[in-house]
């Protein structure tokens, strides 16, 4: 009778490990794309609790995080999308941006409310060519250069 008991339980534990293991792999969580949102309109990148869009980029590039102090910028990680808290003109400081190295979505709140300046004649570099389906530009003025 016990050897009966010690055989029922041997199977059922073996089918009970089966079944997480099978139950773990048919429902892996999926890996979500990060989020990271500018919460500055400056054009830094410093450690001072605000979120550049200069910031925004290098980490989502680097599927890193450059500073980790509240207000910061968040990690990036895999395709990531870049969105703007409120409203910002963004007047950049005379440097290109850094150049996008990964897949990046960058949503702003429409073309009046989310403007990107360049105080001096900077261009508009798009790297690896520009297939239509790779870019997409709304608006680009000279106005004010």
């Amino acid at each position: 009778m016990k050897s009966h008991f010690k055989s029922s339980f041997n199977i059922f534990t073996l089918f009970a490990l089966l079944a997480s293991l099978l139950g773990s792999a048919v429902f892996a969580t999926p890996a979500y794309a990060a989020g990271i949102v500018v919460n500055s309109n400056a054009d830094t990148i410093a450690d001072d609790g605000t979120c550049t869009l200069r910031e925004a980029i290098t980490n989502a590039n680097g599927d890193s995080q450059l500073y980790t102090s509240a207000g910061e910028c968040a990690l990036g990680a895999g395709t990531d999308t870049i969105t703007f808290e409120v409203n910002y003109t963004i007047t950049l400081d005379g440097s290109q941006l850094p150049a996008v190295t990964s897949t990046i979505v960058i949503n702003g709140n429409g073309s009046a409310n989310t403007i990107i300046q360049a105080s001096t004649c900077n261009p508009i570099t798009l790297p690896g060519g520009c297939t239509p389906a790779s870019y997409r530009v709304f608006e680009v003025s000279d106005t004010g250069i």
